[in-house]
């Protein structure tokens, strides 16, 4: 049994991530193209943390089951509803909060008219009926995509509230821009690619969601939604 292989294997993953790894790593004999890569493409820097926002301390304990309505668009938007959609319930689903349901387009307009509700309109009291009776929605979640650039640099704008539907009363809002332009904004969107996007070895780097609007679409919509408060130790699932 080789102990130097060994040794070797050892030092490759548990020596920390830094400006010294490559030199250890080559005295030891275990650098590779894939090890040498992956050290010189570690993001370095501050990430975009939103402050745009209202947030209660904690969800209440009996808040539990929340209705996704469609994505609001502007008339002139380049995005793709359904495209939208599905990456904002992908994301909420990543951070894991609570049980989501899904509104659909179709049947929202069967309730109120029209398949996408602002966050800025009135809220219908039939779509607030349908959510508690109907869907048994302890809360509903809204959401605007307010600014769409699916060219670099990406942009994407979202506006987003919470409420209980139980109290009427908010639990969360925000309004953000995020600007692939924005220094701290790119190095979050590198940190989200190395944590969440999954390519094969030798696509996998820490710029995939700076090459596709869906991607930085998915980065910008966890960054904000994981500012949605948690629960108190006593109330947590």
């Amino acid at each position: 049994m080789n102990i130097n292989f060994h040794l070797m294997t050892l030092i490759c993953r548990l020596v920390p991530a830094g400006a010294s790894l490559g030199l250890i790593l080559s005295n030891v004999g275990c650098t590779s193209p894939r090890i040498d890569r992956e050290l010189s493409d570690i993001p370095l820097g501050s990430r975009y943390q939103p402050s745009n926002l209202y947030s209660v301390p904690e969800l209440p304990k009996d808040f539990r089951r929340v209705a996704i309505l469609p994505v609001h668009l502007e008339k002139d938007s380049e995005a793709d509803p359904k495209e939208i959609n599905s990456i904002i319930l992908a994301e909420l689903r990543r951070i894991g909060r609570f049980e989501i349901v899904e509104v659909s387009p179709d049947i929202l307009f069967s309730l109120i008219g029209t398949s996408r509700l602002s966050t800025l309109a009135p809220f219908p009291e039939d779509l607030m009926t349908y959510l508690q009776s109907q869907l048994k929605a302890d809360g509903v979640l809204q959401t605007d995509l307010t600014s769409y650039r699916p060219y670099r640099p990406f942009e994407v704008g979202i506006r987003s509230r919470l409420f209980d539907l139980n109290t009427n009363s908010p639990l969360w809002a925000v309004d953000e821009v995020l600007n692939a332009g924005n220094k701290k904004v790119y190095t979050g969107s590198r940190h989200y690619s190395l944590g969440q996007v999954h390519n094969k070895y030798p696509f996998e780097d820490s710029y995939s969601a700076l090459r596709s609007p869906n991607r930085f679409t998915a980065y910008s919509a966890l960054t904000i939604f994981q500012t949605i408060p948690g629960y108190s130790a006593a109330s947590a699932f």
